[in-house]
């Protein structure tokens, strides 16, 4: 079981959660089904934990609402979180190289389900 939860930590660490907080969306969800979003098929009980783990620990960007369901932080607050002050613009310049990545992948991944 420690290797299970050593295996499922390390895993986490490389979650992008800025990329899960973007799948999420605006309703509550549970771990398993942003897992299965995140990784684009049904989770292993390592990714799940992984899944469940990061959500846990960034309390700041994902906010608990019951047993295994959360809530992603409004977009503000987490703006607030990920962009430092002091370095506003390089942060915006990052954010817009990071969507345009994001919306490339959301658009391959959507070409792919239509095969």
């Amino acid at each position: 079981m420690a290797a299970f939860l050593e295996n499922a930590q390390a895993q986490a660490a490389d979650i992008d959660t800025d990329l899960l907080w973007e799948v999420c969306g605006e309703e509550e969800f549970s771990a398993e089904a942003i897992a299965e979003e995140y990784y684009g098929h049904a989770p292993t009980k390592t990714e799940l934990a992984a899944t469940f783990d990061c959500a846990l620990r960034r309390a700041d960007v994902f906010l608990q609402k019951a047993k295994g369901v959360f809530k992603a932080a409004p977009e503000e607050t987490f703006e607030n979180k990920r962009l430092p002050p002091s370095n506003a613009k390089t942060a915006r310049r990052a954010n817009r190289r990071w969507a345009e990545a994001f919306e490339t992948a959301a658009r391959c991944r959507l070409k792919s389900r239509r095969i």
